[in-house]
């Protein structure tokens, strides 16, 4: 059986957080989540925009540069996180699919400009209605 992708995703999101000595896991953390996994559908959408998992890592490490805090086994999600997970919820059941995949994720990363994942897509050039056009596309 394999793992749903939603807790693969946090779980990935989680270690990301972990590993840039994070507190909380925020959009940012999702965003390397993806990066981190080639064969998802959002990788492959922003790879098609000329997205790479370097150019992602580097915009998110200049947006959010490494913390001090300690790993935990679990850490709790931002305000931020929780709305894309939301938003993510919202999109797979507005587009009738049976489980939240990673596409969603990506609408809910780049629902808000504000978020730290929006930020640093933009920052790389993605115009981010495209990217939610083309999400929403499949």
């Amino acid at each position: 059986m394999t793992p749903d992708p939603t807790r693969k995703l946090a779980d990935l999101a989680k270690a990301e957080a972990d590993a840039l000595g994070h507190g909380a896991i925020s959009t940012e953390h999702f965003l390397l989540a993806l990066a981190t996994d080639p064969s998802c559908g959002a990788m492959s959408l922003l790879s098609r925009f000329g997205a790479t998992a370097d150019a992602i890592r580097a915009a998110v490490i200049t947006l959010a540069p490494s913390g001090h805090a300690t790993p935990r086994a679990r850490l709790p999600f931002t305000p931020d996180a929780k709305r894309v997970l939301e938003a993510a919820l919202n999109a797979a059941t507005a587009l009738a699919t049976q489980r939240i995949e990673s596409t969603h994720v990506l609408l809910g990363l780049t629902s808000d400009p504000e978020f730290t994942s929006a930020r640093a897509l933009a920052s790389m050039g993605l115009d981010l209605a495209k990217v939610r056009e083309a999400v929403l596309r499949g």
